[in-house]
C-alpha cells in the first residue's frame, strides 16, 4: 500500500518538468532565431 506524495514533493516535481519545458522552448526559439538570422 503507498501513500500518496506530500503536496510539496508534487509540487516540486512539477515544477522540474515545467523548467524542463520552458528550457527546451527557449533553445527551440534560439535555434529558430539563429536560423533565420543565417538566412
Amino acid at each position: 500500500m503507498f501513500l500518496p506524495p506530500p503536496p510539496q514533493l508534487k509540487f516540486c516535481s512539477f515544477f522540474n518538468e515545467g523548467q524542463k519545458y520552458i528550457g527546451r522552448m527557449l533553445i527551440a526559439a534560439t535555434l529558430k532565431v539563429k536560423s533565420n538570422e543565417m538566412l
